[in-house]
């Protein structure tokens, strides 16, 4: 059966980049070959399903609710329920309910494609993965509302629960939301030893053969399940219900964090292998690798100084200016840390000028001596609470390999600050880090990409990897998408709609703790600032924009207000500026 893959750049993007027609041999070639990616986060790595989904066409004469447009006008089909149309693949998604052993054992007989997701090992012995298996036909996902936005009719896809939780024991039960984004490989660099991507050779699932389930609640006296007087499983927990665990017996009401050893109080567990679990969203759930998960919804959302006077963390500590060895003798180490603070006081107190309606700042060169801590400096200004208008920086550096290096050595100093990072990735970058073929552009300027020849680079690729077909070539470069980078987007506050009637216990698709703030650095090159105007995007006022080691060229700032170094240079060492 041939089937579809839908490639998302972030958790909030729409439908809008797909792949059709597509064999089973091809997409789990192109999974393998591509391994995982290492990213400093889950966030810099797109994500993919397998639903289709209804046509822009469809959705504009159908269903204004359908869509949404972006800021420059481009409509995008809503990945929700009411746009969903059938599910061509199956994904099961584990968080530490089965090992990878277990896992391969319970499903050998399938045809299936498995990876070890982001959180994988993050638990030492916390086994976390996805599966894919391929199915012998669709699985009708529709749904039909009525004026009052009521569903009058479904797909069978909303009537397989019962048998997607017999079939797949302990799996994440997102499996049963049609609408579903999964993360493709990637692992955190310092654990991606441990990341794994494999296929196992079987049958093609035929879900045809399912009970729905109608059926299961026909039969409900053999099942552990509580039922409802309607016959239907009845998976929201009372407030009430006792769980017994390795330390002694807790409610649902009282949980707090996630308790692993539970026993299951529906069907006479005696080894104690389940866990209870609390999300920020005050959600309480009950995994059974048996009986599925249960619920229980909160009446308000838990604030989280519960959860952190639950689990106090370490005392944070502020990260101040380091510098290199040779320049820490008592004379050196004196003069740059005052010529530091004096550039930052002297950055802080810019107010900015009233200019047609806008307010315009000040550009602020500093030059001193290489290994100074000049790059370094960006992180006071993050921790300084007397600038709290100015605690986010787009960090600009002259090549994606220094990208990389400045984001690698910054990312350990952020996390003891609480705060994150993101890398700012071009469609170019992306294909050169692929592929290792720089992207052909017909007439490029400074202030403009130039025309994509997309046709030319493609032949280049195929020239430079004989090994790989071209049909995969082409699907690689559609799933990378369009030179689409949105600082506008990256920098605002996320926004997450989770659903607390479903929750999840794998890190790779919470999205609560994205509401907090933005990235409190974004990396990315010269050339990408340059091209904000054209790609008719913007950075927020009060964002601090850091070029580091910019050179001598001055296209890429303007306004530069010096504050020089007066001595300290050390033989051999090289006066260089960052701008801010």
């Amino acid at each position: 059966m041939k089937f579809g893959i839908n490639y998302f750049r972030s958790v909030h993007d729409g439908v809008r980049e797909r792949v059709d027609d597509l064999e089973w041999d091809e997409f789990a070639t192109f999974i393998k070959d591509g391994g995982h990616r290492v990213a400093p986060t889950k966030d810099d790595v797109g994500l993919f399903s397998a639903t289709k989904f209804k046509t822009l066409d469809a959705v504009l004469k159908e269903d204004r609710h359908g869509y949404r447009e972006d800021p420059d006008g481009t409509q995008i089909v809503r990945r929700q329920q009411r746009n969903a149309l059938q599910v061509e693949l199956l994904i099961l998604d584990y968080d530490g309910t089965l090992t990878l052993d277990e896992a391969k054992e319970r499903f050998k007989d399938y045809e299936y494609l498995g990876y070890t997701s982001y959180g994988h090992m993050k638990t030492p012995g916390i086994h976390k993965f996805r599966l894919i298996f391929p199915l012998s036909q669709p699985i009708p996902a529709h749904r039909t509302f009525n004026e009052y936005e009521m569903p009058v009719e479904h797909g069978a896809y909303y009537d397989l629960s019962e048998a997607l939780f017999e079939f797949a024991p302990g799996c994440d039960p997102v499996v049963t939301k049609t609408v579903q984004a999964y993360y493709l490989p990637s692992a955190p660099p310092t654990r991606i030893a441990d990341a794994v991507i494999w296929r196992n050779h079987g049958v093609v699932l035929d879900w045809t053969t399912w009970r729905k389930n109608d059926v299961h609640r026909s039969s409900s006296a053999a099942s552990p399940v509580p039922r409802k007087a309607n016959g239907q499983p009845n998976r929201v927990l009372d407030p009430d219900q006792e769980f017994t665990h390795r330390r002694g017996t807790i409610k649902a009401s009282d949980v707090t964090r996630r308790i692993q050893h539970v026993r299951c109080p529906f069907h006479g567990d005696a080894t104690g292998s389940e866990f209870l679990v609390r999300y920020d969203s005050g959600v309480v759930c009950f995994h059974c690798k048996r009986c599925g998960p249960f619920k229980l919804s909160p009446a308000v959302r838990l604030p989280k100084a519960v959860i952190e006077h639950a689990f106090p963390t370490d005392e944070v500590k502020t990260p101040g200016v380091e510098m290199e060895e040779v320049w820490l003798d008592h004379t050196d180490r004196d003069q740059i840390e005052q010529l530091l603070a004096e550039a930052k006081k002297d950055i802080l107190s810019d107010k900015g000028v009233e200019y047609f309606g806008a307010t315009r700042f000040k550009s602020h060169a500093i030059y001193l001596p290489e290994g100074a801590g000049k790059s370094q400096l960006a992180l006071s200004f993050l921790s300084d609470s007397a600038a709290p208008h100015r605690h986010h920086i787009v960090f600009a550096c002259k090549s994606w390999k220094q990208v990389i290096e400045k984001e690698a050595s910054f990312r350990p100093k952020l996390k003891e600050m609480g705060r994150t990072s993101r890398i700012a990735w071009s469609f170019d970058g992306s294909i050169e880090r692929r592929f290792n073929i720089k992207v052909r552009r017909g007439n490029a300027k400074p202030f403009s990409p130039g025309d994509l020849l997309e046709e030319e680079t493609i032949a280049e690729i195929i020239q430079r990897h004989p090994d790989l077909s071209e049909r995969f070539i082409r699907m690689t470069w559609a799933i990378l998408g369009g030179d689409l980078l949105r600082f506008e987007a990256m920098t605002a506050r996320d926004r997450i709609y989770a659903e607390p009637m479903s929750p999840t216990d794998d890190e790779d698709l919470i999205f609560d703790d994205l509401g907090d703030e933005p990235p409190a650095i974004i990396f990315t090159t010269f050339a990408q600032l340059r091209l904000l105007a054209s790609k008719r995007d913007r950075i927020p006022q009060n964002w601090i924009i850091w070029f580091d080691d910019p050179g001598p060229r001055r296209t890429d700032r303007h306004q530069a207000t010096p504050c020089r170094c007066q001595g300290g240079r050390q033989k051999g060492q090289d006066n260089r500026g960052d701008e801010i």
